[in-house]
């Protein structure tokens, strides 16, 4: 009976690592999937354009990725953790920004940029600023 019962608790415990990887992670990869492809197109440019355009479009973008990995990490990790979920998030945010820009560097009729890596980090950050705001109250 009691085999029966840790295997039970095991198959619980798999199970709700499959669902915390579809609500939490799967979304992430996807998001991921997404800028990649965007990243891959020669020669793309803002729907609309105005000064500074695609310096919000980069922070816009980053935000949503950016609250994505807050959100991931957070469900991730134990709890009470939410300051460190909250610094990896920031740090895993800004190196994915880091290497969309080197990708980017290769791809033709783009152009690869600090200040683009900049918006990408600050759109991470203002996603964890207001995630922390949030769960603040």
């Amino acid at each position: 009976m009691r085999d029966s019962k840790e295997a039970g608790l095991a198959e619980r415990a798999r199970r709700s690592s499959f669902q915390l990887f579809l609500r939490d992670w799967l979304p992430v990869l996807l998001y991921i999937t997404v800028i990649l492809t965007l990243s891959a197109q020669p020669n793309l440019k803002p729907p609309i354009n105005w000064q500074g355009a695609d310096k919000f479009y980069h922070l816009a973008e980053y935000g949503g990725f950016g609250w994505l990995l807050g959100r991931a990490f957070r469900d991730t990790l134990p709890a009470r953790r939410i300051v460190l979920a909250t610094l990896i998030a920031i740090f895993a945010g800004a190196a994915f920004g880091a290497f969309d820009e080197y990708f980017q560097s290769f791809v033709p009729g783009r152009e690869s940029s600090v200040y683009d890596f900049i918006a990408d980090s600050a759109g991470v950050i203002l996603a964890q600023m207001v995630a922390l705001l949030v769960a603040r109250d």
